[in-house]
C-alpha cells in the first residue's frame, strides 16, 4: 500500500529459520514438516514481522505451559566442542515421557521414562565446516521441552572464541542483576505464570479482557498484585500492600528467585551506573518499539550500531536478524506495551514498568517512556496504582 505504489517497491520476502520443521513459499503459505519449533519472517525494504509456528503431532491444540510440578528437564542448551563430547540431562517427571533428536550425531540415553532420571546426550564429533545445531525433543503427554545442541566448526578454531560478556546490570554500587526473558505473563484460567518467549513480545488490547476466568494471557498488573493478578479496581487506595509477583511459580523461569526492582534501583540502572548514557536509548525491533539497556561491560557486536539517548523511533531500528545478533551481545528490550487504565486500553508509544516502592497511599513508583510528537520522556515517576502496567522481573546475581 497505498494502491498506487511505484512498480520498483520492495517485495515482501519470506523465510524459515528452520525449514526442517516448516517451510513457507513466496505467498506466505506455510507447511509443516515434522514436529518442533520455527519462526516464519516477512521482510519489505527495512521493515519485517514474524510469525511464531509450533509443529506437533496433535493438531491445533493450543500448547500448553510446561508444569514445572509434572515435567522439566535441568538444561535448554548444549555447547559442544568440535570433537563432541558427553553431556548429562536432569528429568523431573511424574509421568511418562520419551525423548527424541532431530539429526543423526547425538544419541540420548534412555530415551524414556516414567519418571525423574538423568539422561546422557553424546555429541559426534563435527565433520562439517560450518557449526550446526539440532533440537532434542522431551515429550510427556501434552508437556513439551527442548534442548538445543550447538556444536562448533570442523577442528579447532584457528583463534580463540572472544570472552563472553557477562549481561548483568548494576542497580546499585554494590548489586547486580539478570534480567528475565521478557515481561511477566498470567493466564487466570489455568493459574500460570510465564515470562513472554521473546523481548519484543506484549499482548496489548487484550488485557481489558482481565477477569479471574479469562481464558487468556495478560500481561498489564495493577501495583502490587503478585498474589491477586487479576484485581483491577479503580480506587487507588483499594492497592494497600505490595505483594511481589516473582513470588509465584513461573513456568519457564527455571529455579531462579525472582523478584521486582525497586524505584531507587530503576534510577541507579537509568542516570547513576557507569557509563549509562551510552547504555539506554529508545529501539524498534521489526514494528515494535521499545527501550534498550545495555548489560554493564557492552562492546557492539558486529554489524550492528546502537545510537544511546535517540530521539526518533527509527535512529535505533533493527530487522529480527540485527535483534538476535544484539540480544546475543546482551541487550535487554523493553516494549511499548502501553497500560490499561480504568477497563480501557492505551498505547501512544509509550511503556510503563512498576517498580515495589510506593510513592504515597495512592501512588507508586514505576520506570516509565513515551516518545511522540506531544510528549517526549524516560524517568523514573510515581503513577497511580490502579494504572495496568508492564512487568520485568529480576534475579540477583
Amino acid at each position: 500500500e497505498p494502491e498506487d505504489a511505484e512498480a520498483g517497491a520492495p517485495k515482501v520476502i519470506w523465510e524459515s529459520t528452520k525449514e526442517r520443521v516448516a517451510t513457507v513459499d513466496e505467498n506466505g503459505k506455510v507447511t509443516a514438516k515434522q514436529k518442533g519449533r520455527a519462526t516464519i519472517v516477512a521482510s519489505c525494504g527495512k521493515f519485517a514481522a514474524e510469525c511464531k509456528v509450533e509443529v506437533s503431532t496433535g493438531g491445533s491444540t493450543p500448547v500448553v505451559p510446561p508444569d514445572p510440578s509434572k515435567f522439566s528437564v535441568s538444561t535448554k542448551e548444549i555447547n559442544s566442542p568440535a570433537d563432541g563430547g558427553t553431556f548429562t540431562i536432569d528429568v523431573t517427571a511424574n509421568i511418562a515421557w520419551s525423548a527424541s533428536c532431530e539429526e543423526s550425531w547425538a544419541s540420548i540415553s534412555p530415551n524414556n521414562g516414567d519418571g525423574n532420571a538423568t539422561v546422557t546426550i553424546t555429541v559426534e564429533p563435527n565433520t562439517a565446516e560450518k557449526a550446526d545445531e539440532q533440537d532434542i525433543t522431551f515429550t510427556a503427554g501434552e508437556f513439551t521441552e527442548y534442548v538445543t545442541i550447538r556444536r562448533a566448526g570442523k577442528g579447532k578454531d584457528p583463534d580463540p572464541e572472544p570472552e563472553k560478556i557477562d549481561p548483568v546490570f548494576s542497580v546499585s554500587s554494590s548489586r547486580q542483576v539478570y534480567f528475565s526473558k521478557g515481561n511477566l505473563q498470567y493466564k487466570a484460567s489455568t493459574d500460570t505464570w510465564r515470562f513472554a518467549d521473546e523481548q519484543s513480545e506484549y499482548i496489548g488490547s487484550a488485557n481489558t479482557n482481565i477477569s479471574s476466568s479469562y481464558s487468556g494471557w495478560i500481561d498489564l498488573f495493577g501495583w502490587g498484585t503478585g498474589n491477586n493478578p487479576t484485581f483491577a479496581s479503580n480506587n487507588n487506595e483499594s492497592y494497600t500492600t505490595f505483594t511481589d509477583w516473582g513470588n509465584n511459580t513461573i513456568s519457564n523461569g527455571d529455579s531462579y528467585s525472582w523478584r521486582t526492582l525497586t524505584s531507587e534501583e530503576w534510577g541507579y540502572l537509568l542516570d547513576e551506573r557507569t557509563n549509562h548514557s551510552k547504555l539506554r536509548g529508545i529501539a524498534t525491533i521489526g514494528d515494535t518499539k521499545g527501550y534498550i539497556f545495555l548489560p554493564d561491560k557492552w562492546s557492539a557486536p558486529s554489524g550492528v550500531e546502537f545510537t544511546p539517548n535517540a530521539e526518533s523511533w527509527t535512529t535505533n531500528k533493527y530487522s529480527l536478524s540485527e535483534w538476535s545478533t544484539l540480544e546475543e551481545s546482551g541487550a535487554v528490550f523493553l516494549p511499548a506495551a502501553g497500560d490499561r487504565y480504568e477497563g480501557s486500553y492505551e498505547n501512544l508509544d509509550e511503556g510503563h514498568y512498576w517498580s515495589s516502592t510506593e510513592e504515597e497511599s495512592r501512588f507508586a513508583f514505576g520506570f516509565g517512556f513515551r516518545y511522540d510528537s506531544k510528549n517526549k520522556y524516560t524517568q523514573v515517576a510515581g503513577s497511580s496504582k490502579k494504572y495496568g502496567f508492564s512487568v520485568r522481573l529480576v534475579r540477583n546475581k
